[in-house]
């Protein structure tokens, strides 16, 4: 990936001949995650284009094979035949190509608790208060099943749903859920949607509805630091900040991340050389005073499942000067999964991800974190699992709770983070993401009922459950 150490240079006035060569050969590494899809020329890739200085229009962006989907302030967002990206990272004023950054969802016959709990049932029975006159707007992955929900008097018709972006509203059905929850307690809002899949989608959706409407609700986490610096996190709060416009309430879920994550400082164990890896020692996991420590985080992983790990470290974005990798063993212990990029130049962001299919049976693995050659300097580390880890054990061996917070939930401005509880002893649930954000805000904020009932038409019924079912009700209330 193109970083700001070596576009220093290149600004400073390198051949172009040398750009286009730099790009040509560093664009696969930059793209790894990037969807793809089949094209009349061949396969195409979803980007994300970083602007600078002059930045190209529509069409030179064009010229060069960009099919535009979203635009943004020195941002473009489309599709491209992975043979052309060279030539678009040619362009004069194009800085970066690189994978959008997808979006992670926190997952009337059927009316949820917490309307009786919460007290909107009672408000509307003793005071008339229904919501009428007030415009909400939910944001999420999209509402398959609406139609169905609508027909059983359980979701309203919408004032309007849109799409943003590379977003889709047949891609998901979490929405629709959502929408359900608002819909019970406050049935006489009007409620709008809007469906996202990376974080350019999100950052339009939210300045679209911050323009038209009161209230805003989302599930949607991006796998940056919760430091409140996120180009995401910043936008919405800037969207509740912006005095020309209706928004008055901005809601988000925390996220389900406390089981799924770790965190901490990095702690020297064996050699990783003994694993078949270059030289550098693994980190050794767990507290010797609750369990035997070892460089192993365990994770089971079902047959045919596949899931994403991400690792960061507190170095500064684009110009990290540590280098940490991530990789992921099976239990005979050979190396199944490896990310590895080389941040030690100060030239990329201090991150690594990896993708894994287990095509074999259920088993467990083992994820590893190795300080490269022994190089790196001593800094917090942050582990997540963020997809898979399934049948019945979507966690980390080895989790820590605080800080388990992702971008969006940590958005700061008084946007309001929701947490999830049992509504039987009021307890946060074990899965919710805890605080405090990386720059030590004190997140959440509220918590409120999940595993809440819903129709039958979304593929959350009978019980809608996590922080997706919590943020509705507050955003209700």
């Amino acid at each position: 990936m193109l970083r700001r150490g070596l576009l220093a240079i290149l600004w400073c006035g390198a051949a172009s001949a040398l750009w286009a060569a730099i790009a040509s050969a560093e664009a696969p590494a930059a793209l790894e995650g990037a969807w793809e899809r089949a094209g009349p020329a061949g396969i195409e890739v979803h980007v994300d284009v970083r602007l600078g200085g002059d930045p190209p229009g529509r069409a030179a962006l064009a010229g060069a094979g960009l099919e535009i989907e979203l635009e943004l302030a020195r941002r473009v967002q489309g599709w491209i035949l992975r043979a052309r990206v060279g030539e678009l990272a040619a362009l004069p004023g194009v800085i970066a190509i690189r994978a959008p950054s997808y979006a992670f969802h926190a997952a009337g016959s059927a009316v949820s608790a917490g309307d009786a709990e919460l007290g909107a049932a009672e408000a509307r029975a003793q005071f008339g208060i229904d919501g009428s006159g007030v415009r909400i707007a939910v944001i999420s992955d999209g509402i398959g099943g609406l139609a169905a929900a609508r027909e059983a008097g359980d979701a309203p018709p919408l004032a309007e749903a849109r799409a943003f972006g590379s977003g889709s509203l047949e891609r998901g059905d979490e929405g629709t859920a959502m929408i359900e929850v608002v819909h019970d307690l406050a049935p006489g809002a009007r409620i709008s949607f809007g469906a996202v899949a990376t974080d350019a989608d999100m950052m339009a959706a939210v300045d679209y509805f911050a323009a038209r409407v009161d209230v805003i609700v989302d599930d949607v986490s991006f796998f940056f630091p919760a430091d409140q610096q996120s180009e995401v996190s910043r936008n919405t709060a800037a969207a509740l900040a912006e005095p020309g416009w209706p928004l008055r309430a901005y809601v988000t879920a925390a996220g389900n991340w406390a089981e799924r994550h770790w965190g901490g400082a990095f702690e020297p164990g064996p050699d990783g050389a003994a694993r078949g890896l270059p030289p550098g020692p693994l980190h050794l996991f767990g507290d010797s005073g609750e369990m035997q420590r070892d460089a192993e985080n365990a994770l089971w992983i079902g047959s045919g499942e596949t899931v994403e790990l991400g690792l960061y470290w507190q170095d500064p974005w684009g110009r990290s000067t540590n280098d940490y990798d991530l990789h992921l063993a099976d239990r005979a212990g050979r190396i199944a999964a490896s990310s590895a990029g080389r941040q030690a130049a100060g030239q990329l962001d201090p991150v690594e991800r990896l993708s894994f299919r287990n095509d074999g049976g259920a088993a467990w693995f083992s994820v590893l974190i190795q300080n490269w050659r022994g190089w790196a300097g001593p800094t917090r580390l942050d582990l997540f699992l963020l997809r898979g880890g399934g049948d019945g054990a979507a966690r980390l061996r080895h989790a820590t709770a605080p800080r388990s917070l992702l971008a969006q939930s940590d958005a700061a401005g008084g946007a309001i983070t929701v947490a999830a509880m049992d509504s039987a002893d009021g307890d946060v649930r074990s899965y919710s993401s805890r605080g405090p954000t990386q720059n030590g805000a004190a997140k959440p904020e509220l918590a409120a009922l999940d595993a809440v009932a819903v129709s039958a038409a979304s593929s959350h019924a009978p019980l809608f459950g996590g922080t997706s079912a919590a943020a509705p009700h507050v955003a209700a209330a």
